[in-house]
């Protein structure tokens, strides 16, 4: 009998909901393309307007990052019964799972047990807030986890995963590559502030950075400080109305060792003292 136990399905329906959830849990992060539907839903009283106000009163796209974490828990879920189900399966039929997969979809699946253990510790709401670097490196394991599930699979590879992946992966690669290109612009710093205890301003020009599209209310941009990580983007909520000319943000400094606290010290160093008391 070369068939499977009654397990290897319940094993093959949780690798499906895997694929399905990782694809999907791309779609939450392209901020750029969530940004430019709200602006649109939001501009004026259009049909396409109201249309999508109509559609995002039952998806929320303000709520993009519960949607990410809630998506990443059902991935979680999914892989303990993929997992489960497939060493219940082992164990009734071992000669035969061997036989039909051989052992790299099992050593692929540690890897991919791993790689997941560093990114669901590194993304716990404690970790992102005392250390961001520690989420924000730890995250990037994404690249390996996508990677090593389209090799996941018997011969090496997934015949499933890729079809699922085509669409949110296109769409996030393209994310990215806005980001880059993004990346390059440089924003005129006018003034710092330092503040006590641990805080310091920053006023930015609003030209350099938005256009002539400029921002609206509530809405967060991302930091890059070259001098002191080339690579390290970081959130804060610019704290300015829009009709200003210039647009600021207030940090709290993380202590010594951290990228906020970095960046205190940098502009502080070739900061040029104020003429005024």
């Amino acid at each position: 009998d070369k068939k499977l136990s009654g397990w290897g399905p319940y094993a093959k329906g949780f690798g499906c909901m895997i694929d399905i959830n990782s694809s999907l849990i791309l779609l939450p992060v392209c901020r750029t393309l969530l940004r430019y539907l709200y602006n649109l839903a939001t501009l004026d009283q259009s049909c396409l307007a109201k249309s999508l106000r109509t559609i995002f009163s039952f998806i929320p796209i303000d709520k993009n990052h519960m949607l990410h974490k809630q998506l990443a828990k059902l991935s979680f879920f999914a892989v303990i019964g993929h997992t489960l189900m497939h060493f219940i399966n082992y164990s009734a039929k071992p000669e035969q799972t061997v036989d039909k997969f051989g052992h790299w979809p099992f050593v692929s699946g540690m890897m991919l047990l791993i790689i997941m253990v560093f990114i669901y510790s590194g993304g716990s709401d404690m970790v992102k807030r005392s250390n961001f670097e520690v989420f924000w490196y730890s995250h990037h394991l994404f690249i390996a986890y996508f990677a090593i599930c389209l090799l996941h699979g018997k011969g090496g590879w997934n015949p499933n995963f890729w079809k699922y992946l085509l669409l949110p992966g296109s769409m996030y690669i393209m994310e990215r590559i806005y980001r880059i290109l993004r990346s390059q612009n440089e924003v005129r710093v006018m003034s710092m502030m330092a503040m006590k205890p641990r805080l310091i301003s920053f006023e930015f020009d609003k030209d350099s950075a938005f256009g002539a599209a400029g921002y609206r209310e509530g809405q967060y941009v991302f930091l890059c400080c070259p001098s002191v990580k080339k690579y390290e983007w970081h959130p804060f909520t610019i704290s300015s109305p829009p009709h200003k000319p210039t647009w600021t943000v207030h940090i709290q400094t993380q202590g010594e060792g951290s990228w906020t606290q970095s960046v205190a010290d940098y502009c502080l160093s070739i900061a040029t003292p104020s003429p005024y008391p």
